[in-house]
């Protein structure tokens, strides 16, 4: 049966689109396998680019970043117990360490300076060989400044068992510096402190409240008892 010029046309044209699909079909195909192979490895390369960034960049003044383990989630890098150690010199000239961990941290790709930190603990030098440990319930760290915010139930213990309690502190890790606008109460071997701000400078040599400022001394139980005078026994 002979074929008319307009089905032979019509048939030409279903040939070549299904020629067409097959070849975009194909061409999916390739690429689904060739995603499936690249975005793990740039996936990978990204990781340690950054990690690289953290640890080797000069302007990033950490010694160290440790991890448990590392992955990217919504565009930022999630840490699981990270520490983060430094060091700088404080006003006596000699060089002064800190460590930073926490239960989790969370940091932009393209922010390698910032990192926001939840359950942390600080450790920072203070006064000639002692030193301050700060926790808290969430923190922001910048790591070129080395300039840590803490922010809910912030604990502060010395290695003399000085202790204070904030909710919110500005701390310069490398200078032992701790700055709150907020009430604050303390607790001495010899008196308890309570006021509306805290300044305390020069690693924990110096230290400023301001505002509504109350101390209670407490009786030095380790002291002998003088006698009362004649006459009032």
């Amino acid at each position: 049966m002979a074929m008319t010029g307009t089905a032979g046309g019509q048939f030409a044209e279903l040939r070549g689109t299904r020629k067409a699909a097959l070849e975009a079909a194909q061409r999916h195909s390739r690429l689904v396998r060739i995603l499936r192979i690249a975005l793990p490895a740039t996936a990978g390369a990204i990781m340690l680019g950054i990690t690289g960034v953290i640890v080797f960049d000069p302007r990033v003044l950490l010694a160290e970043v440790d991890a448990e383990s590392m992955g990217i989630s919504n565009a930022k890098i999630v840490m699981q117990r990270p520490r983060l150690t430094g060091y700088g010199t404080g006003s006596d000239g000699k060089p002064k360490g800190y460590e930073v961990t926490a239960e989790r941290a969370e940091q932009d790709i393209g922010n390698t300076e910032e990192v926001d930190l939840f359950g942390l603990t600080a450790k920072m030098a203070i006064r000639d060989d002692g030193w301050a440990e700060l926790k808290a319930v969430r923190g922001h760290m910048n790591s070129k400044d080395e300039t840590l915010q803490l922010f809910e139930k912030i604990d502060i213990t010395t290695d003399l068992d000085d202790r204070a309690a904030l909710t919110e502190a500005d701390v310069d890790l490398t200078a032992g510096q701790v700055i709150s606008d907020k009430p604050v109460a303390l607790s001495f071997q010899r008196a308890d402190l309570t006021a509306n701000s805290m300044q305390l400078f020069q690693n924990g040599e110096r230290a400023v409240f301001t505002g509504n400022v109350k101390m209670t001394l407490k009786p030095d139980t380790a002291a002998p008892v003088a006698p009362a005078p004649e006459g009032m026994q």
